[in-house]
């Protein structure tokens, strides 16, 4: 197996969730854009906001109406900076012998990546209030209530809890505990002294 960690993309990870995060919305003059579509225009530094359908090569900024400039901030969106940060982490921590092919190593790779990168996004809204927590069993209001219980296995390990915040972390313990657990056998037989 050749799995190298350090060749796996900001590219691949957007594919993988393509859905999962909201990503920084370059602006690309190939593109088709559509009213109401928001990009980031890294030139001026700001975001704008097409105003009608079939927009393709103008530039935002350059015509109000076909772009109309929007506040927003680079923190409302996921940037490859962060999915950098969070390929550092997930480096750190990924166990590459566990997984017998480079397929299955990349893909639980990318999960404890998306993992981290979570944890990363709810510390960083929460700022200098951000606190640690355990995975909560159960929560109400009023009459509504909600409650799940954990795997004890799960809530009494140190390193396998802090999976079941998120179902990125759930997905990468569902890749990986397979190939924690072994098959042993006893034979029976004698030595000679």
């Amino acid at each position: 197996m050749t799995f190298d960690v350090t060749t796996i993309t900001v590219a691949q990870f957007k594919a993988q969730f393509f859905r999962g995060f909201p990503y920084l919305p370059n602006y690309n003059p190939d593109a088709l854009y559509n009213e109401g579509d928001e990009v980031f225009y890294a030139a001026t530094n700001l975001f704008y906001i097409a105003q009608c359908d079939g927009i393709t090569g103008i530039t935002p900024g350059s015509d109000n109406t076909k772009w109309l400039k929007t506040p927003d901030s680079l923190d409302n969106w996921v940037q490859d900076q962060d999915i950098t940060n969070a390929f550092s982490e997930a480096q750190f921590a990924i166990n590459r012998g566990l997984y017998s092919t480079d397929a299955n190593a990349t893909l639980a790779y990318l999960y404890l990546t998306a993992h981290f990168l979570c944890n990363d996004l709810k510390a960083a809204m929460s700022r200098l209030l951000a606190t640690g927590a355990f995975p909560t069993a159960s929560k109400g209001v009023g009459s509504v209530s909600e409650s799940y219980d954990i795997p004890q296995a799960y809530k009494d390990s140190p390193i396998l809890s802090q999976y079941t915040g998120d179902s990125y972390g759930m997905k990468f313990l569902a890749l990986t505990l397979p190939a924690l657990v072994g098959n042993f056998g006893s034979v029976c037989g004698s030595a000679q002294a």
